[in-house]
């Protein structure tokens, strides 16, 4: 898990409201932005 995008609040956050992380990337132009694709219940 590539903790440059994420916070550890993040982290609890998705395990406690069970949030699955699908995909997680940064855009090729321009790096400082990602793409992140979840599901929650």
């Amino acid at each position: 898990m590539c903790r440059l995008f994420e916070s550890n609040e993040a982290v609890i956050r998705r395990s406690e409201f069970d949030i699955k992380l699908f995909f997680r990337g940064f855009i090729k132009d321009d790096p400082k932005k990602v793409i992140c694709i979840s599901q929650s219940p």
